[in-house]
């Protein structure tokens, strides 16, 4: 079983894809994604939901084989919640497409690192069991939005 995760960078973020046999992911919390979903806060009546603190769990589903480009208003999120962090500029273009996955009864779609996507793409395939680590950056209106900062495909 082949791991994936990604070099910390300050305030959590990652940048360089690293093969790790004993990554420390230590401050994501295993939750559902519904759950994660749940306890994500959204700041009702505005376009944008900013999330400071890291917000971080592990988290099971399935990947359905859907994958596209970064929605508009998630680019818009990305830049904006760098800004409000004082992030380097880089931050805001690390996450250019995303994935679907299914779990607790419904899709979602994640943002995963650039840096990711060529793995992901080697090793899942529609229907394949992931462990994701995700973090909450924020909302655009109603959607929250969690990134994926690794990943590892389970035995079916």
């Amino acid at each position: 079983m082949r791991i994936c995760s990604a070099a910390a960078i300050s305030l959590a973020l990652f940048a360089t894809v690293t093969e790790v046999r004993a990554a420390d992911w230590s401050a994501y919390k295993q939750a559902s994604v519904a759950q994660a979903w749940s306890e994500a806060h959204i700041v009702e009546g505005t376009d944008y939901t900013i999330e400071a603190a890291n917000v971080k769990y592990t988290v099971e589903a399935k990947y359905t084989g859907q994958h596209r480009e970064l929605l508009a208003a998630r680019k818009e999120l990305f830049r904006r919640w760098g800004k409000s962090l004082s992030h380097p500029s880089e931050y805001a273009i690390m996450f250019e497409h995303e994935i679907q996955i299914w779990a607790d009864k419904r899709e979602y779609w994640l943002p995963i690192q650039n840096s990711l996507v060529e793995p992901f793409a080697n090793e899942a395939s529609a229907g394949s069991r992931l462990r994701l680590r995700i973090m909450y950056i924020g909302a655009t209106r109603q959607e929250r939005v969690f990134v994926v900062n690794g990943f590892e495909v389970l035995p079916k």
